[in-house]
């Protein structure tokens, strides 16, 4: 990851009640083969808002599908999306933290799956 590249993609979703991993898998399912690093995620009073980094190609994909994500078969999120300037001192970014966690949520330990 570039230290210059100090872009954030901010995406705020109206409403608080939605499932953040749920949010997070169609945001990865949407990116596909691009690279999308998530690094944070509130509810900003009434709204849920995500942070990104490295998300221009996903911008894109959003921008041409009218600002649509995908929740799931029934459910499109209408987003905002705001470009902004994030300092890595602001947001420090631990890629190999974020890995190792999505890795042990995703892994079944006992079956070694």
């Amino acid at each position: 990851m570039k230290r210059g590249n100090n872009a954030a993609i901010k995406v705020i979703i109206k409403g608080s009640h939605y499932n953040k991993e749920e949010v997070l898998d169609a945001f990865a399912n949407l990116a596909a083969q691009n690279t999308i690093i998530p690094v944070l995620y509130k509810n900003d009073g009434e709204d849920t808002c995500f942070l990104f980094q490295n998300g221009i190609s996903t911008v894109k994909i959003l921008a041409s599908s009218g600002l649509l994500l995908p929740l799931n078969d029934n459910i499109k999120l209408c987003v905002n999306l705001q470009l902004e300037h994030c300092p890595y001192t602001d947001v420090p970014v631990d890629v190999m933290k974020l890995i190792e966690k999505v890795i042990s949520k995703r892994t079944n330990r006992r079956e070694r799956i």
